[in-house]
């Protein structure tokens, strides 16, 4: 959950700084990733860890969402100002990986097992 959140907030950080309305997508999957981090911290009372399971899913939906969009550049200059279009494989790889680690703790929690 740790390096969700680190990765949202310098995401939502950086575009609020270069004046992108977008920041606010980042910003609220960093403050979700909080509950779901609170949840994990407190397993005694969330044994179902129903806040991770719904954040892994935003998650998810987030990391496929830019994978289909910076396949348009002007999308990716969009969602990423600070990065030139040469970072595009560099971004499509971490938010593949992202999604593969929320696919992955997923189906652990549903198994019924701890991450």
């Amino acid at each position: 959950m740790g390096i969700y959140f680190f990765f949202n907030f310098v995401w939502s950080i950086a575009l609020f700084v270069g004046n992108s309305s977008f920041w606010i997508v980042p910003a609220m999957v960093t403050i979700l990733s909080l509950t779901a981090i609170f949840e994990q911290i407190d397993l005694k009372k969330h044994e179902q860890l129903k806040l991770t399971k719904y954040f892994l899913i935003v998650q998810l939906l987030v990391n496929l969402l830019i994978l289909i969009a910076n396949l348009n550049s002007s999308i990716f200059s969009l969602l990423f100002p600070f990065m030139k279009t040469t970072g595009l494989l560099t971004i499509q790889t971490i938010n593949l990986l992202g999604a593969t680690i929320a696919i992955s703790l997923f189906l652990k929690i549903k198994k019924g097992s701890r991450i």
